[in-house]
This record gives C-alpha cells, structure tokens and sequence, in this order.
C-alpha cells in the first residue's frame, strides 16, 4: 500500500483504523479479548511512563493491585507498599532514571514488556559505593493482569552489565587495565 504524501490524508487515514477495528470485532466474541489486551498495554505505557518516568507514583493504586505478587531475584515481594518500595530503593541507587519501552505486547490477561533505562550510580548496589558513573540497563518484564490491574511481575535485568559498567570487580569478566 502506498502512504499518502499529504499528511492530512495521513491523519484522515489514521483516524479510521479505531474505527475499522471496531466495526471488525463488534459481536465477534475476540473483542474482548482485543480490548483488555488494549486496557493491558495502557496500563504498562502509564506505568513507565506516568509512574516511572514522570515520579507519578501516586497513580499506582489505579494500575497495580493492592496485593501485587513481584517476583525479584531476591525473592517474592507480596503488596502495593512492597511494589512501591521496590520502586524507590531503584531510584536510590540511580537517579535521574529514564525509562524507555522498546516493545510492549498484551495478550488475555498477560503482558510483557522490553525497556532501557538510563540513569546515573547515585547510591550504593549490593554493597558497592556509588560511581556516579552513567548507566544503561535493559530489562525484560512478564505481567499478569487481573481485573484490569497488574496482578504479578516478573522482572529479568542485566545485572552483571550494571556491575561492570559501575566498575565493580566482577569475577571472570575482563576487568579494566590501571594506569601507571
């Protein structure tokens, strides 16, 4: 298909797809199943970005529910508050995080997302003093939804990438050579 060069062709183009999906799933017994994966992908954009990004922390009783299951490396953390302080100890150790979502898809009452943060080392990992030092980590999060809320999380980072680039000492990994 050709894309239109004028760009209110494009706009007039754009505002039919709602539409034509609509008209699509009107009666067909997926819609809903199109709908809440729509609801569910909403709620992971506004978790980023509203949230995460923006320091909005006070709408994560509308898109988290109050008994939230997150499943961390360190083990399962049960409730809001735990989600929540979860939250905040990250932004202890980098502030300034930027968050950005590379893909999200949603599917029944599952959802996944792929996000890079950048921020800056601002307080101590694991033991390990804060560099001040910039930081890019990339992560991987698996969603259950349950009534239009995120019901569990399960979250996979590239914790070994963080430890190097703060300059940690990480067993078998090539370690920066000092100077002279």
């Amino acid at each position: 298909m050709r894309t239109p060069r004028h760009p209110l062709a494009t706009a007039f183009l754009l505002a039919l797809i709602p539409t034509q999906l609509q008209a699509q799933t009107k009666g067909d017994p997926m819609s809903a199943t199109v709908q809440v994966a729509t609801q569910n992908e909403t709620a992971i954009h506004r978790l980023y970005e509203a949230c995460l990004n923006q320091n909005r922390l006070n709408l994560l009783p509308e898109l988290v529910s109050a008994n939230v299951i997150d499943h961390t490396y360190a083990g399962e953390k049960t409730g809001l508050a735990a989600f929540e302080q979860g939250i905040q100890a990250t932004r202890r150790m980098f502030s300034g995080q930027r968050f950005t979502l590379d893909g999200v898809v949603a599917n029944g009452d599952r959802g996944a997302a792929h996000w890079t943060m950048t921020a800056i080392n601002s307080g101590p990992i694991a033991g390990i003093p804060a560099s001040g030092k910039p930081i890019t980590q990339h992560g991987v999060v698996f969603f259950r939804f349950e009534e239009g809320k995120i019901a569990e999380v399960w979250l996979q980072v590239d914790r070994l990438g963080i430890f190097q680039q703060i300059g940690a000492a990480v067993p078998g990994s090539p370690q920066p050579s000092s100077a002279h």
